[in-house]
């Protein structure tokens, strides 16, 4: 093994590189995470009917994985019946937990095909609208991304807004 004095023209080349790698390194840490704009659908359904809740991106995504929960409204909705993800290529898996009107879910696609194709949402909640929820009044759906982490193609880590 050969030691390079760090006076040596070859010994500071070595620090000055090691010093480029250690700044990239943290400029990398310190650049903010792209952000995912999730849209929420806009269904009407009358009391005691079923509706599916779309969620979409606002924008082509590759999306790899991710996960969501949601709270829905008691004095309108019943318990959630369905979950489903969808993929470009139909590779999308996941798993949801789900209590009553609350779910938690989980999904992934080895290709990156959530979210991909402008049209198709990212997941969808079916639901039944109450009989006793009064004609023509309007909910919001909150997504909450917590502590989730969505990963794309192109990003590691994405922040909802």
């Amino acid at each position: 093994m050969t030691w390079v004095n760090r006076l040596d023209p070859r010994g500071i080349l070595i620090q000055i590189a090691v010093l480029l790698l250690a700044s990239v390194r943290l400029v990398a840490l310190d650049t903010p995470r792209p952000a995912l704009a999730l849209q929420v659908s806009s269904e009407s359904a009358p009391a005691g009917a079923w509706t599916q809740i779309q969620v979409y991106s606002a924008t082509p995504q590759l999306i790899v994985q991710g996960s969501i929960t949601m709270d829905l409204d008691p004095a309108v909705f019943g318990n959630i019946t369905g979950i489903a993800v969808f993929s470009a290529v139909g590779d999308a898996i996941g798993f949801a937990t789900v209590q009553s009107r609350h779910l938690e879910a989980h999904f992934s696609s080895k290709s990156g095909g959530i979210g991909q194709l402008p049209g198709i949402p990212v997941f969808t909640v079916q639901v039944p609208v109450l009989a006793t929820a009064p004609a023509g009044s309007k909910n919001t759906i909150t997504l909450d991304p917590g502590t989730s982490q969505w990963t794309t193609r192109k990003a590691r880590f994405i922040q909802f807004r």
